[in-house]
């Protein structure tokens, strides 16, 4: 469970979080306007892993579940899989996905339908295996597949909407994000053509770069999301932003902020991660993003909590 506090003295955030994981990422410090290569500044793991608790758990035999179940690699070329797995509100789950010996774990949301999962180890034989908690640390095997996965292109992966980073075409948030975009390009018009209105729609042909719309989506969370103090005291375990809530509420802790900016960027077709982990900028466990300018073909690092509240 998390446990943070926020202390803002003289300008200086610092962020107090405990929290199990298993994985840790190394960040730097990364300033608003500092958009420098610091692909460089990642260590151990950058990869998009919902690493939530401490998965250290004993396997066990039990009889066989009555519930649905199901993997679809029907979308694997896209970099994602579709895990069913309908056990109830009580039940905890865990899904390992394994590509090599190499093998992420991830909680899965109480959810009737499908949950997507990115396949981010890239291209070869994947092995998606679904557990159930039976008491304690102990887990039962539910389910496992297997299949060759070749992603069409590496940066698909950090294009779909999956669980910590779910959004759709027709989210309201998705709408918003391309108002802005559309504002963005109409001032643009505005301000080359030397006019103050707009008559027809040639602001329409205005081309942005994939760091134009960076900076819109970046710009807009950092100026208008507050920092959620009263959420983190009763946060669940396994609690999945809503970027939606978010964008309504205004506010939301370190791991909305992620969420609703790789989201808003994904909409637009520009990869977008989401790191959990440890970063130079706070010694406790933090989420943050790398987004990949495909203009310039880097990852960056960016921190929309820290900046946020950067003085």
């Amino acid at each position: 469970m998390f446990n943070l506090k926020r202390l803002h003295i003289k300008g200086i955030v610092a962020l107090v979080c405990t929290l199990s994981l298993m994985t840790t990422t190394i960040q730097q410090p990364i300033f608003a306007d500092d958009w420098k290569d610091k692909s460089d500044l990642i260590f151990n793991s950058n990869s998009e892993v919902d690493q939530d608790l401490l998965i250290q758990f004993q396997i066990v035999r039990t009889g066989k579940s009555s519930q649905t179940k199901d993997v679809e690699f029907k979308r694997s070329d896209m970099g994602v899989v579709d895990v069913l797995y309908n056990a109830g509100a009580n039940k905890k789950i865990k899904v390992i996905i394994d590509q090599s010996g190499t093998k992420y774990t991830y909680t899965i949301s109480k959810d009737i339908n499908y949950v997507k999962f990115p396949l981010q180890l890239g291209n070869g034989k994947y092995g998606i295996t679904i557990y159930e908690n039976v008491s304690g640390n102990k887990y039962k095997k539910i389910f496992s597949k297997q299949d060759s996965v070749q992603v069409y292109t590496p940066n698909a992966v950090y294009l779909n909407s999956i669980q910590i980073v779910d959004w759709k075409i027709n989210d309201s948030v998705i709408g918003f994000m391309n108002q802005l975009v559309l504002d963005e390009k109409k001032a643009i018009y505005m301000r080359e053509n030397n006019v103050t209105t707009i008559t027809d729609e040639k602001y329409l042909e205005v081309q942005l770069t994939k760091k134009q719309i960076t900076d819109i989506a970046y710009n807009y969370v950092v100026a208008n999301i507050s920092y959620d103090y009263a959420k983190i005291s009763t946060l669940p375990p396994n609690y999945i932003p809503s970027i939606e809530a978010t964008l309504r509420d205004q506010k939301g802790i370190c791991y909305d902020y992620s969420s609703l900016l790789a989201s808003m960027l994904r909409s637009q077709g520009i990869p977008a991660k989401l790191i959990k982990g440890y970063s130079s900028t706070t010694d406790v466990y933090h989420a943050w993003n790398e987004i990949y300018l495909t203009d310039e073909k880097r990852w960056i690092i960016v921190d929309t909590t820290y900046d946020a509240y950067m003085p």
